[in-house]
């Protein structure tokens, strides 16, 4: 993946925090240059245990509010990396903002 994007940055992140995929998921990303965001699946699963409604019926797959939450800490993480990024763009003098 490395030599196909060159030096685009490739970010990734666990859906389940489960052993030993998680450890193994850190190091191949490791090795390869890509940034790994490890608190994702803990989050999810942190906040299921606090009995937010995080996964579908199934109990293996995230439900709208479960994507809502991974996708906020996704967006702070990609903040972080990519601050030039995420700064507001300036409204020229006299225009409306849409």
């Amino acid at each position: 993946a490395r030599r196909r994007v060159g030096d685009v940055p490739i970010v990734a992140f666990s859906c389940w925090k489960a052993e030993p995929y998680d450890s193994a998921f850190k190091t191949i990303s490791a090795q390869y240059d890509v940034t790994f965001f490890p608190d994702i699946a803990g989050a999810v699963g942190a906040a299921h245990d606090r009995g937010e409604d995080v996964f579908h019926a199934d109990m293996g797959h995230w439900s709208v509010e479960g994507h809502r939450l991974a996708g906020s800490l996704i967006s702070e993480h990609l903040r972080d990396l990519f601050p030039d990024l995420f700064r507001p763009v300036a409204t020229p003098a006299g225009a409306t903002p849409s």
